[in-house]
């Protein structure tokens, strides 16, 4: 923005969140589309996009919009104004603002026909998850797998789909349950002021402050591995009438049931973001040179809420089991009044996460002409810069451990930065009239991930006056950012639905095995920073010809080619599931877990809680948990111990095995 960079958002890390950006302050955007980083950074690979703001207007501007979707949902409005006063060059200043807001309604899936549902059966999609409701059981001494509510489930959002999954269980149509278009409430505060020092002098002062809020919904929370004894009255041929779907049920057993907690509702959270940004610059000449002097401050700050849907697993179990006065729960059907206020109290609401990320930046360039050619001046610019960004998160312990599929069960209060110093210089000769060789080279240091030097050399001929023939070469890397670095381990489920290939092997479930758990299942998948990431290096060259075929009309085309070594990104849940003997070190399993660890994740405690054990709470101290459970021998029957699987996809920077070369038009 101006040529000076706006803080990444802390929540993902991996990019600035556009929509703090003021539009009512922008003139123009320009997009250079090759490659830049010697001159705008090492990560400018593939080119930059530099928002300009206006920074001399006057008068008053107020305008407005609404956009009304035929369908249900998806209403937008908006507000803005401007004004300013002042002439740079006439009264020696200017003073400008702008005020934006903007509200959209969302959209739910069922709202609009081609969403409203994750099967189609004519395109072979079946998105659905074996965690339903009516909910799934199992016995995994007898066999037994089924639903009680067979062949029936609930339609629409739980149905039997026995051609792809078996006719054991009721699939859960998670695509009906969430938002193609989140609730959102956004507004921004711009201002900028000038003034001249003299006749060759201006000095800045530009700050903006953006609120953005972002609510999600998704499907309601999914519990496994529930251990259900048979003093629920709920269990299959106990005294509330749930049926017995198979006779090779031993009624006398506990069993583990898979529920959907539709009576909580959708997972809801909001996401806010409040960013803000205060940039000073001088700039101005001396002679025949000129000059830029800038200092940056940028940070941004992230509220993670959870506003309903989620619940705490050891109450439901407590519910499962009737232990702790709790009214017994059914996951097969409808509750009793008791029962669904229990659920509905069961809910985890409030601020799980605070999350900040800071910028500073520091500049200062020159430019000028250094010497004549016969052709002309070979004009010289050369800078340096120091930058520092940092991220903080910090978590609500007290209530994350309570939510069970949040995505948090392994978060982690983390801190991080890292430092950039940069030199750069680039010059254009003209070679002759018509043939211009720029050249351009940057030195970055950026401390333990290393340094670098980034050249680049052009050219550019007038082959006509109607005619232009570009080219370009040039080198770049990208040093690992503080999110690649320090990023928190966060959980999520995988976005299609898979067998587990030790225990459901090609959709068969071993001995042992519970299907409604380890048989076309969406998993959970682990990702996060890493401190070893090293950096990408990329080598490009472009060339491409601009045709003016009338005045103020040209065509142009261009090649591009890109090939980046070392990739930073994240292996994907196809490739691990698609060859599972290669990354068999990617799959996880509880019993190799931490008792910690497997303490935070509810599905490595099935029927119990939490294990016994040392856990650290938010105070770091160290606390004795005791659930009943039975540690790392997690028993769902009795007489039956087994170690309860999980898959966790570990995904964020592998290095040696995803590197990828790009080749293609624009």
């Amino acid at each position: 923005m101006n040529g000076q960079r706006v803080v990444k958002n802390p929540y993902s890390g991996i990019a600035t969140d556009l929509n703090v950006i003021p539009t009512v302050a922008i003139e123009r955007i320009e997009v250079l589309t090759d490659g830049a980083s010697s001159i705008y950074g090492t990560d400018a690979i593939a080119g930059v996009i530099n928002i300009i703001t206006r920074s001399d207007y006057q008068g008053v501007n107020i305008g407005g919009s609404a956009k009304l979707p035929q369908g249900d949902g998806g209403e937008q409005y908006n507000a803005n104004i401007t004004g300013g006063i002042g002439s740079l060059d006439k009264d020696g200043f200017n003073l400008f603002g702008g005020f934006d807001y903007t509200q959209e309604k969302r959209i739910r899936a069922i709202d609009r026909d081609y969403a409203k549902s994750g099967i189609i059966p004519d395109k072979g999609v079946y998105k659905t998850s074996g965690t339903s409701f009516p909910g799934n059981y199992s016995q995994s001494s007898t066999g037994v797998s089924t639903n009680p509510t067979l062949p029936g489930c609930m339609p629409p959002s739980s149905i039997l789909i026995p051609d792809i999954f078996g006719p054991n269980s009721c699939r859960y149509d998670y695509t009906s349950s969430i938002d193609i278009m989140s609730e959102v409430e956004r507004w921004s505060l711009f201002g900028r002021g000038s003034m001249a020092l003299g006749s060759d002098h201006v000095a800045s002062l530009e700050y903006f402050r953006a609120y953005n809020s972002v609510g999600n919904n998704v499907a309601p929370t999914p519990l496994t591995g529930l251990s259900m004894p048979p003093t629920n009255p709920y269990y299959p041929g106990g005294s509330a009438g749930t049926p017995i779907t198979n006779p090779a049920l031993n009624t006398a057993a506990n069993i583990s049931a898979g529920w959907r907690m539709v009576p909580a509702g959708p997972r809801a959270s909001t996401i806010e973001n409040t960013t803000q940004r205060l940039l000073g610059e001088i700039q101005g000449a001396f002679g025949e040179w000129d000059y830029k002097v800038n200092a940056l401050y940028s940070d941004s700050n992230v509220k993670n809420n959870f506003e309903g849907g989620y619940v705490s697993r050891p109450r439901i179990i407590d519910g499962i089991q009737g232990n702790n006065g709790a009214p017994y729960l059914n996951p097969f059907g409808d509750q009793t009044a008791a029962g669904l206020d229990y659920i509905l109290a069961s809910k985890v609401i409030g601020e799980m996460q605070d999350i900040n990320g800071k910028l500073f930046n520091v500049g200062a360039s020159v430019s000028g002409n250094l010497f004549n050619m016969p052709a002309g001046a070979v004009g010289v610019a050369a800078g340096v810069e120091y930058r520092k960004e940092e991220i903080e998160y910090k978590n609500n312990f007290a209530l994350i451990r309570q939510a069970a599929s949040s995505g948090l069960e392994l978060a982690e209060d983390t801190t991080g930065d890292i430092s950039n110093f940069a030199l750069f210089g680039e010059a254009n000769f003209p070679i002759t009239k018509t043939l211009e060789i720029p050249v351009s080279i940057r030195y970055d240091d950026t401390g333990d991930t290393g340094s670098k030097w980034t050249p680049k050399i052009g050219a550019r001929w007038q082959a006509l006056p109607s005619t232009l023939i570009r080219a370009s070469y040039n080198k770049g890397f990208r040093a690992p950012g503080v999110f690649d670095l320090y990023a928190p381990n966060s959980i999520t489920f995988t976005s299609n639905s898979y067998d587990d290939p030790v225990l459901c092997p090609n959709g068969v479930p071993v001995a042992g095995a519970d299907p409604s758990r380890d048989c076309g299942q969406q998993f959970r998948q682990l990702q996060g920073g890493s401190k070893s990431v090293e950096s990408e290096e990329s080598t490009a060259w472009s060339m491409g010809i601009v045709f003016e075929i009338m005045s103020n009309v040209t065509i142009g085309l261009d090649y591009f080619n890109y090939e980046v070594e070392g990739t930073i990104g994240a292996l994907p849940e196809t490739a691990i599931f698609g060859d599972t003997a290669r990354y068999a070190d990617k799959f996880v399993r509880c019993s190799t877990l931490s008792a910690a660890d497997q303490a935070a994740i509810d599905a490595c405690v099935p029927g119990y809680g939490r294990p016994p054990g040392l856990h650290q709470d938010d105070d770091d101290q160290p606390r004795q948990h005791s659930y009943g459970g039975l540690g790392h021998c997690l028993q769902r029957e009795p007489g039956v111990c087994q170690l309860r699987p999980l898959l966790v996809h570990a995904q964020w920077h592998l290095h040696d095995e995803v590197g990828a070369a790009t080749r293609g038009r624009r």
